[in-house]
């Protein structure tokens, strides 16, 4: 009889318990908090399990690991991967599985994104990183959530509009000098670009942008006619 249970939950050292999953076929989430590095240098635990939606790696310090490894998760159908807090910076081999819908990398040691092939991804995390260049970005044309926060983002590539389905977008607490052209983008309902060094703002978003914070920016002039028509701005620090 295949064993089959919704979420299991590893803490402290895995070691002790990884013979868990060669018993389990089929769970929906597995959730890995604060484990020992070593474990997961080796990925055969995961050649028994058929399938698991959601994979959590939290604080397990993957610097020192091939992330390579994580090429032989594919067959897992993955459709959710966090890890946080963990020092990775290669995350190549992860924005190869195709099946993602949902990634967050925050607080890692991440500089540069390589080219995504993830056709089914809607939600994307990055914040806390050292990330400067996001172009590669766009290739993600289902995406609806992104948070790019807390990185050293100096501007937004100029066909970011090609992101037709984003919805929510938080890039605070980078260096962005002006918001283009996030004007040009319907589909946006909440935009977030508080902390940055934004000293011109002269356009009017449309009329779906329901929340829009521009605070704590550098504005010498400031177009309050062009955020009429916005349910919500958080507007501070103006001059």
């Amino acid at each position: 009889m295949e064993d089959c249970i919704p979420t299991i939950y590893f803490y402290s050292d895995l070691r002790t318990k990884g013979n868990i999953l060669m018993t389990c076929k089929k769970f929906n989430k597995l959730w890995n908090y604060d484990n020992q590095k070593e474990y997961y240098k080796n990925y055969k635990q995961y050649e028994s399990i058929a399938k698991i939606d959601l994979l959590n790696l939290n604080k397990i310090h993957l610097s020192e690991i091939k992330i390579k490894s994580f090429y032989n998760l594919r067959h897992l159908s993955l459709k959710s991967i966090t890890i946080i807090h963990s020092s990775i910076g290669d995350i190549t081999t992860i924005c190869n599985i195709e099946t993602l819908t949902t990634l967050n990398l925050s607080y890692n040691s991440i500089s540069e994104l390589p080219k995504f092939n993830l056709p089914n991804l809607r939600s994307l995390t990055l914040d806390g990183n050292k990330i400067k260049d996001i172009t590669n970005i766009t290739s993600l044309t289902s995406l609806e959530i992104l948070n790019i926060s807390c990185n050293s983002i100096l501007e937004l590539p100029k066909n970011f509009y090609i992101l037709n389905k984003l919805k929510n977008i938080s890039i605070s607490n980078n260096n962005l000098k002006h918001h283009y052209p996030l004007e040009l983008m319907p589909s946006l309902k909440l935009i977030n670009l508080r902390h940055n060094a934004i000293t011109f703002s002269k356009c009017c978003f449309h009329n779906n942008v329901s929340i829009l914070d521009i605070s704590y920016n550098n504005f010498q002039h400031l177009d309050y006619d062009s955020f009429n028509h916005t349910v919500r701005i958080f507007i501070c620090h103006t001059s």
